[in-house]
């Protein structure tokens, strides 16, 4: 996962998950393809506790993530894009700022015949909607993480 490989690009990373089971397993119907996502799981379970990664089973607060921009740390979370677009979407998206009305992303996707990328940046999300929009699915999954260069 994201973890991993900013591990493996030379950088610290705090992961916060708020749960232990299975990731997206709730939009899949194959009870083979369930298998096969639990496996893929439990794998990178095993890889981060070999990396020796910081991996919290925990939620998160709005306090985390002021600690985590005040540190100087990047700060990616897992957002469901349906108020953005309609769709029950996992998207990974870039928080830049944190004030006493909003957040700030960065959203790396964009319609290239709609909008312009700078559309996509420093895009503010009021703290009521961001909490909404910082869970994913029907097991209503949150997770941040936080990395720093280990310079």
């Amino acid at each position: 996962m994201h973890y991993l490989a900013a591990k493996k690009g030379g950088f610290n990373a705090q992961v916060l998950l708020n749960t232990r089971e299975s990731l997206f397993i709730d939009g899949v119907r194959s009870e083979k393809k369930k298998a096969i996502m639990h496996t893929v799981h439990n794998q990178f379970v095993i890889e981060a506790i070999n990396q020796q990664l910081d991996v919290k089973y925990q939620d998160f607060t709005l306090e985390d993530i002021g600690k985590w921009l005040a540190a100087d740390m990047a700060i990616l979370i897992l957002i469901s894009t349906y108020r953005f677009d309609g769709k029950k979407s996992p998207h990974w998206v870039c928080i830049t700022h944190l004030d006493e009305h909003c957040l700030y992303v960065h959203d790396p996707f964009y319609e290239i015949d709609q909008q312009l990328a700078i559309d996509c940046q420093h895009v503010p999300i009021a703290r009521a909607d961001f909490s909404k929009m910082a869970t994913f699915g029907s097991n209503r999954l949150k997770t941040p993480i936080a990395f720093s260069f280990k310079g």
